[in-house]
């Protein structure tokens, strides 16, 4: 179950504004932690859930934890895109490394005017998926408090995002 809160205490901090993608990509350079995007900017602590992959247009079961990922530019692109509009959402890796993220123009027209949350955690208290430290995604089975919550809009989604007809 989530735990609400009215405000983060200590190192925990809820930002603001438009230089969202600039704190967190700070963050990420430092290497230290790793990001969940969410719609919801409430959520005082992860419990792990089970998860789905969907794959030709089906949810499969994949696992119970916290899936959090290393690259800032995802956790916004989710963040911001999670239930909203119409049509899809994908992401993933190139063969060269780089991301790939797609979404439907109804869904891109739907992130606007609207605030979504990042949360960053200690890269140390999640593990690779498959073991490979490169991974894009790392998972926790325990419960985890998030260090800081940074809010992210439209004008901090990735360049370069792939328009589904």
């Amino acid at each position: 179950m989530k735990e609400r809160f009215s405000g983060f205490e200590g190192d925990q901090k809820h930002r603001e504004g438009e230089e969202g993608a600039r704190i967190l990509h700070e963050l990420e350079r430092s290497g230290e932690y790793v990001f969940h995007g969410s719609p919801d900017g409430e959520i005082a602590e992860f419990e792990p859930r089970q998860m789905t992959t969907r794959v030709d247009g089906n949810d499969l079961e994949d696992g119970i934890g916290i899936a959090t990922t290393p690259r800032a530019d995802l956790a916004i692109f989710h963040a911001l895109t999670k239930g909203r509009g119409e049509g899809d959402t994908g992401f993933g890796t190139k063969d060269d490394g780089s991301i790939q993220m797609k979404a439907s123009q109804a869904v891109l027209d739907a992130t606007k005017g609207h605030t979504a949350y990042v949360y960053v955690f200690l890269k140390s208290a999640f593990a690779p998926r498959y073991g490979d430290d490169q991974e894009m995604e790392r998972r926790s089975e325990f419960n985890q408090k998030p260090v800081q919550v940074v809010a992210v809009t439209d004008r901090d989604l990735p360049t370069g995002i792939n328009i589904i007809p």
